[in-house]
């Protein structure tokens, strides 16, 4: 049974709390929106923000406690190298020769103190890459949990010719435990939205561009980019749709210009449509808006269908800046225009979290591909003997060499 200490400094240890944190993170992500783990309101996800803390904390401590080990270890290899004890099973080999082929193949030779034995090192440097591997987990916990404990997250519906600043109100808020507040210190008008679609119809793109009211800079924030502004991360959401401008009068009804948003289906000719009751209009006023590309652009095509209890009074199409009369009420077009979604995100950690996920993948390549080993040349009273030592990928990766080594000296 192992001992507590040994335990702390197993990396087995350190494998299974990373299996638990991503078994935990992979159930989270299936769970549905407003279950036990992810309830909706001020404490939203802060049970699964804990479990992940405390995962991400136990798991950094059982790294850093085998990282210690393992640099000790390796410390030791190499102030001293000993060459290991002879079973009397090795083969016997020419030294002369040995040494010839190896030094061909780019292996650096030691004669060992004390004894008559030689080491042979390939990719000695490679040693450390293990330490690197754990630096680079140790790196991403850390980046993780910085993450976890100090993100804050704000979207912001606006329309075209909205600013975003101080005074702008969120339509959605996250601030974790130990978060800074969100204060805008300059200010975003955004000038346009700018949907692309490819020849199917499909929304192949959809960029904003905004102007910094200080500096004049322009800013252009698309989906699948990040863009920094004011110390913060923007990014681009797929949500958008429609503003329209409709004034609307009739004897019985003030003149009154009405902002109505619809959100945009991604697909160009496809309908979008928005249920409203205006006070003075009985029934329910629906607005059916399609986008449609002409040769100055992509317009929207509208029409207003008035029904009372299921019944239509009236539908007509509202041509730009023209008037159509429906169901006794002229109502106008008089403008149009995009909204769309913003999220502004600022978080500490995620520079850590790209670092150690670089040094990984480094390492491992290091680790699969250019492994370290040594090929030990030990006197007996019978001869030298040759011995292959290193990891088991290792082992296995130079076993071909030693094997043809062997035929040619042996």
């Amino acid at each position: 049974m192992r001992t507590p200490s040994r335990l702390l400094t197993s990396r087995l240890l350190a494998l299974a709390l990373m299996i638990l944190l991503v078994t935990v993170l992979a159930i989270v992500s299936l769970l549905p929106q407003g279950s036990l783990l992810l309830t909706e309101g001020a404490e939203a996800g802060r049970p699964f923000r804990t479990i992940v803390a405390v995962l991400l904390a136990a798991g950094a401590v059982a790294i850093c406690a085998a990282l210690v080990v393992q640099v000790r270890s390796l410390m030791r290899q190499t102030r001293r190298v000993v060459a290991p004890r002879l079973s009397g099973r090795e083969p016997l080999v020419r030294t002369e020769c040995v040494e010839a082929a190896l030094t061909a193949r780019g292996w650096r030779s030691q004669q060992l103190p004390d004894v008559d034995a030689v080491a042979f090192h390939r990719h000695p440097w490679s040693r450390w890459a293990g330490v690197a591997l754990h630096l680079g987990l140790l790196l991403v916990m850390l980046g993780m949990s910085s993450v976890l404990l100090t993100e804050s997250r704000s979207e912001y519906t606006l329309r075209e010719g909205d600013v975003l600043d101080a005074s702008a109100q969120p339509t959605m808020r996250f601030q974790a435990q130990l978060a800074p507040g969100i204060a805008l210190d300059d200010a975003l008008v955004l000038n346009r939205v700018d949907p692309v679609y490819w020849s199917t119809g499909e929304l192949r793109s959809l960029d904003s561009e905004f102007r910094d009211t200080e500096s004049g800079q322009i800013l252009r924030v698309s989906v699948n980019s990040v863009t920094r502004w004011s110390g913060a991360r923007l990014f681009q959401s797929r949500v958008y749709g429609r503003v329209l401008d409709v004034r609307i009068a009739s004897p019985e009804l003030a003149e009154t210009v009405y902002r109505i948003e619809i959100e945009s289906v991604p697909i160009l000719g496809m309908p979008a449509y928005r249920d409203l009751e205006i006070p003075g209009i009985p029934g329910e006023v629906r607005i059916r808006s399609i986008e449609t590309e002409t040769s100055t652009g992509i317009v929207p095509e509208v029409t207003v269908r008035v029904e009372e209890d299921g019944i239509a009074k009236g539908q007509g199409t509202l041509p730009p800046a023209g008037m159509v009369t429906v169901a006794g009420y002229d109502m106008t077009l008089e403008g149009y225009g995009y909204w769309q979604t913003i999220v502004l995100v600022r978080q500490h950690g995620a520079e850590a979290l790209i670092a150690g996920t670089f040094i990984i993948m480094i390492s491992s390549l290091a680790l699969y591909f250019l492994p370290s080993a040594t090929v030990y040349v030990v006197a007996d009273a019978d001869g030298h003997r040759l011995i292959l030592a290193g990891s088991r990928l290792a082992r296995a990766a130079f076993k071909p060499d030693v094997e043809a080594l062997l035929k040619e000296c042996g």
